[in-house]
């Protein structure tokens, strides 16, 4: 006997005439394509050796253990196959910085996916048995097996790659119980009827001989990934609408706060005009020391609330201006740095949101250190060339981990909240630029690069 045989022997227990149950071995391994081929376009957390003697170690223990759970009883029948179900998510924790709800969402997809995959071979492979009067060897089952893999796997990393390079990066899906339970509830429904015809042989919907039962399975298998992909993308639609709906918002709510700072700001400086001539009329008639010095005291601060940027540019003055005033407010040392009038191809709107994010979450880092001499944010605004550099610096407590080059919210740091930061890419990217952002020494540096030499746009 090859070991061929042996294997479709042991795995499947029946004789070798009666093939319709697939051995446990196809199942292992086209899971393990399938986990390979999603993993690769997910955030990565293992890579290089790790990544392969994690994969082998999976591949051999999957193998062991779909060939010794073939065929359970019926009682043990769902937890071994829920048992599968754990050992892919496990690679999927293990391969990647998803969160447990998206590596539960993609086991399911790639699950149903390997499903499918050797449910189609095995298929294909008994037809050439029955029907094409093939041997039985290994020889056989590679001629059905490789084509019919990179008909199904070879999609599937198209499949994978068109999103991933629309999105630039994979963004983990904002997974809400009534999503996950949906998709449970497919995979669910999509198990059962195409394995429904193993267990009983004479009930509604079963098929009766090998040949009708590996074509339903094959079919609803085919039906199963064809509805958890559109289950898949129409989330990702939901997500990226709601989120660019989100931006939209932020840049409205910027330049609602920019319009209400400038107004602030033209009454702050007509106030101090008005003050300041009032003072010097005052000077006139003191002849006390003490009273000198009171006046002096008095203009010093009320001169903090003037206006003194002067960048050239009317909008960041005025932002910049207010922002001023906050760090004021928390003893924040505001250094700046700044050529406004290479911002003038910018969009009032675009300026305010840009800016006003950038600065809000600086401020609101650099707030929370204890020690006020060590709040400290620098602005610099320059040309580079035919480029803009704009580049802020603050202190910040705690630590930063980054996902997707961008930070991510902890409890100990919560100032970069994530639509923040998407809505200033968004608004680099809207001008061809790019924006990168990394913690470095206690410093946040975000760096935003601009194509300097374009048209100027309108609000």
């Amino acid at each position: 006997m090859s070991v061929f045989e042996f294997l479709v022997r042991s795995s499947s227990g029946v004789v070798l005439p009666n093939l319709k149950d697939t051995p446990g071995v196809y199942y292992a391994i086209t899971y393990m394509i399938a986990l390979v081929i999603v993993t690769h376009f997910r955030p990565a957390r293992r890579t290089g050796w790790k990544k392969i003697l994690i994969l082998l170690g999976m591949g051999f223990f999957l193998i062991f253990y779909m060939t010794v759970t073939k065929n359970p009883p019926l009682p043990l029948f769902l937890p071994f196959m829920l048992g599968t179900v754990a050992q892919i998510m496990l690679g999927f924790h293990w391969l990647t910085e998803m969160n447990w709800r998206n590596c539960l969402f993609d086991t399911l997809r790639a699950f149903i996916l390997g499903e499918f995959a050797a449910s189609l071979e095995w298929q294909l492979f008994y037809f050439g048995l029955m029907e094409l009067k093939l041997p039985l060897n290994l020889y056989t089952n590679l001629v059905f097996m490789l084509p019919t893999y990179a008909c199904v796997f070879i999609p599937a990393v198209f499949l994978e790659r068109k999103y991933d390079s629309r999105s630039g990066q994979h963004e983990q899906l904002e997974l809400s119980n009534h999503a996950l339970l949906g998709e449970m509830l497919i995979i669910a429904a999509v198990y059962f009827m195409s394995d429904i015809s193993f267990v009983l042989q004479r009930a509604p919907f079963t098929a009766r001989y090998t040949s009708e039962i590996l074509l339903l399975r094959t079919i609803v298998d085919f039906a199963g990934v064809v509805v958890l992909y559109f289950y898949s993308i129409v989330l990702h639609q939901a997500q990226e609408q709601t989120e660019l709906q989100t931006i939209q918002n932020i840049l409205k709510l910027q330049y609602a706060n920019y319009q209400t700072s400038r107004e602030s700001v033209d009454l702050i400086n007509q106030k101090y005009h008005d003050l300041k001539h009032q003072i010097a009329i005052l000077r006139d008639g003191v002849n006390s020391e003490e009273k000198t010095r009171y006046l002096d005291k008095m203009e010093e601060d009320i001169r903090l609330y003037e206006a003194q940027n002067k960048t050239g540019n009317e909008v960041l003055d005025t932002i910049l201006t207010s922002k001023a005033m906050v760090c004021q407010r928390y003893h924040i040392e505001f250094t700046i740095v700044a050529d406004g009038a290479a911002l003038s191809f910018m969009s009032v709107m675009d300026i305010s949101s840009l800016f006003g994010n950038a600065l809000d979450n600086a401020i609101e880092a650099a707030k929370q250190i204890q020690n006020p001499t060590e709040r400290l944010i620098h602005l610099t605004v320059a040309r580079r060339k035919n480029f803009v550099n704009i580049t802020i610096m603050n202190r910040f407590p705690g630590e930063i981990s980054f996902q997707n080059g961008l930070p991510v919210t902890t409890k100990e740091n919560r100032s970069y909240h994530g639509f923040g930061v998407k809505s200033m890419r968004s608004t680099a990217e809207k001008y061809g630029g790019s924006l990168t952002v990394k913690a470095e020494d206690g410093w946040f540096i975000l760096h935003i690069l601009l194509p300097g030499t374009q048209p100027r746009t309108e609000i």
